[in-house]
This record gives structure tokens, sequence and C-alpha cells, in this order.
């Protein structure tokens, strides 16, 4: 990356395509584990366990944390609200 200075920019870069779905689906022989796994994450969550409670900068990992559990098991599963063993 060069430093520039001006007041019109052109991105030359070519930027991959990202999608949030992974590009092949969760191994069946893994899959049960897979899923306790998430249903234990997910009863772990508290946002009142953030690393300063009462202090919103810290609360983004937490949030962060549970996007990613809600993408997996969207994604392992097809729902959000119907997970095996919860």
């Amino acid at each position: 990356m060069y430093p520039a200075i001006g007041n019109q920019w052109r991105m030359l870069y070519q930027l991959s395509s990202i999608s949030w779905n992974p590009p092949r689906s969760l191994d069946t022989s893994c899959s049960s584990a897979v899923l306790q796994g998430l249903v234990y994450e997910i009863g772990q969550l508290n946002p009142a366990n953030a690393p300063v409670p009462g202090d919103f900068y810290y609360w983004g990992g937490t949030l962060a944390a549970q996007a990613r559990l809600a993408l997996i098991a969207y994604v392992a599963c097809g729902s959000l609200t119907h997970l095996p063993g919860s």
C-alpha cells in the first residue's frame, strides 16, 4: 500500500467474492459433535459476562461470537431455533 494525496480515488484491486456460507456442507461424520458443541456454546453466552460489564466497547466480541454461532447453526441445521438436543 502506498500513500497518495488527492481528491479523487479509483480502486484498481480485483476483490474476491465473499460469501457467508461455506464452500461445502458439514461432513455427516462430525455433524453430531458440532451440534453438541454449538448447543453448549450457546448456553454459555451471557452479555453480562463481557470483559468489562457496562462498557459497550468490549461488547463487540460477545456480539461477534453470537453472530458466528448463529451462522454455524443456520448452516448446520437450516434453523436458528430448532437445534437438536437443545
